[in-house]
């Protein structure tokens, strides 16, 4: 079941990520160049560079892992106990017609869904304050 999700989210990661690196100026990766960055080094450079991107792609694809419910079913089923997640059994709950328990873990995924969001704000602002020179 992880890796559907993982399968369902790693595409849009993979290429936000690519997206804010190639959005770097050719000079800064030139600098790295330079200094003598190759292979991984200069990926991690790259990647660090990009830090507000890559956590912004990675909070785009925990949101699509978190919402999927599709590939999980298919992979995963829905044993209580085992495999259910709780897209799953928000699923399950509003077509046995359990809507007060379905709205109670659609809350519950959308207060998990938020704290991780102003994790990912955070860690996103700071870095970004940090590249500026002022944090």
């Amino acid at each position: 079941m992880i890796l559907a999700q993982f399968l369902v989210a790693a595409p849009i990661a993979a290429g936000i990520t690519r997206s804010s690196v190639e959005a770097l100026e050719p000079e800064r990766v030139d600098a790295f160049r330079v200094s003598g960055a190759a292979g991984l080094f200069l990926g991690r450079a790259l990647v660090r560079a990009a830090l507000p991107g890559v956590v912004l792609a990675v909070a785009a694809a925990f949101g699509r892992a978190i919402a999927e419910v599709g590939a999980s079913l298919m992979v995963g089923g829905n044993i209580a106990g085992q495999t259910r997640i709780l897209t799953t059994a928000i699923t399950l709950d509003t077509s046995r017609g359990d809507f007060a328990r379905a709205i109670a873990l659609g809350l519950v995924l959308l207060v998990f869904a938020f704290a991780v969001n102003v994790v990912f704000w955070r860690t996103g602002r700071r870095d970004a304050l940090r590249t500026l020179g002022r944090g």
